[in-house]
């Protein structure tokens, strides 16, 4: 597929309007919005696009029925995000996946932060897709009980075309919240055996700050609400009695939200028909409203020079590498330097995102069994 290069913000707008449909006004007159509320703080897209500028946060409808069962819970929170641009750009027109393709491009390449809300678990796919259309060697962190992926077997699930397709420009993929009962241990160990992150729903519970630095390091999230409980998320494929809880996803969403790598989110998953009492809508808004707290507090602290930046360097016996720790003035957050040559594509991913306690066990002559896998990757 050729892409065209976007010449001009007039370009964007352009662009946009041929692949988006305003928020149904009928929609917003239903929506009593009071001063504070979310909804009367945002740009939203109703007969005019809103005007667009770099590094703005939009909010995207791939399914307009679901998206807009969450907008009216959105709408309805606070907005605690002065200073950031939010725009609501309505909803894709079409959801065709090759339609959807050309649209999330068109937004990733004007530099947009795209937040998509749709139904269908592989529209996941299409995000990824138009992500390593702009960059190469992606990566993906998903937030999923199970994993769609089939090994060696005929292809059904979305992650198929990822893990397996070597033209697919996946660097490294991050799994949070699965339930291991769900699995079979061949994929688990297949999974590992490439070095991609498995993190069990029950780690997240004991330790979710270990989720942090995984997270930090993603490229794109994509997170299936079959990752939470039935009773935080009872409007799902097939809702669980066990998963990750609302309070939970919402603070694995700030992380992300904080990540200045991260540049699109999508949630999915969400079954409007399958609906009580709008408790899966009101779920899916907050995690999108955390998400949004994690963006509207990013720092720009990755260390893309070493101003305001403190340098750390120790050596583990065993190991002929020198490990050299950076550690941010303005946030105390952590990243460690690959110690190893790394090609040209990959220098982006070169400062792995970590934590003190990382820090303290590699002084100690100990380092994570992540951290290891990551330098595996740059092999």
């Amino acid at each position: 597929m050729q892409l065209y290069i976007i010449q001009s913000t007039l370009d964007i707008q352009n662009m946009l309007e041929n692949w988006l449909r305003p928020v149904s006004e009928e929609f917003l007159k239903e929506t009593d919005l009071k001063d504070f509320h979310f909804g009367k703080k945002i740009k939203i897209y109703r007969k005019k696009l809103p005007k667009m500028s770099e590094g703005q946060v939009a909010l995207i409808g791939l399914d307009e029925v679901a998206a807009d069962a969450v907008r009216r819970e959105l709408y309805l929170l606070s907005f605690a995000f002065q200073g950031t641009i939010i725009t609501d750009l309505g909803n894709a027109r079409r959801t065709e996946p090759d339609f959807l393709l050309q649209l999330l491009t068109d937004l990733y390449q004007s530099k947009i932060i795209p937040i998509f809300i749709g139904e269908a678990p592989s529209l996941a796919l299409t995000q990824f897709k138009a992500q390593r259309l702009v960059q190469n060697a992606v990566n993906l962190a998903v937030i999923d009980e199970q994993i769609a992926y089939n090994t060696g077997e005929k292809s059904t699930s979305w992650l198929d075309y990822i893990l397996d397709n070597t033209r697919s420009k996946l660097f490294h993929l991050s799994i949070l919240g699965v339930q291991t009962h769900f699995l079979p241990p061949n994929i688990i160990q297949h999974l590992s055996d490439r070095r991609h992150d498995i993190i069990r729903a029950g780690h997240i519970r004991g330790s979710i700050q270990d989720a942090e630095p995984v997270l930090r390091d993603a490229d794109t999230l994509v997170v299936n609400i079959s990752a939470l409980k039935a009773s935080d998320a009872p409007a799902q494929a097939e809702p669980s009695p066990s998963g990750l809880t609302s309070e939970e996803a919402c603070q694995l969403t700030r992380y992300a939200g904080m990540s200045e790598k991260l540049t699109a989110a999508g949630f999915y998953g969400f079954i409007p028909e399958k609906e009580q009492n709008r408790q899966t809508a009101k779920t899916v808004a907050q995690m999108i409203w955390y998400f949004l707290d994690g963006f509207h507090n990013r720092r720009n602290d990755y260390p893309t020079s070493t101003d305001n930046m403190v340098e750390y360097v120790t050596h583990i016996q065993g190991y002929d590498w020198q490990f050299t720790f950076w550690r941010s003035n303005k946030t105390g957050r952590w990243w460690l330097q690959v110690p190893i040559k790394t090609k040209k594509n990959l220098q982006r991913h070169r400062l792995l995102s970590c934590t003190y306690e990382d820090y303290k066990k590699a002084v100690n002559g100990e380092l994570p069994e992540r951290l290891l896998n990551a330098f595996e990757r740059f092999a």
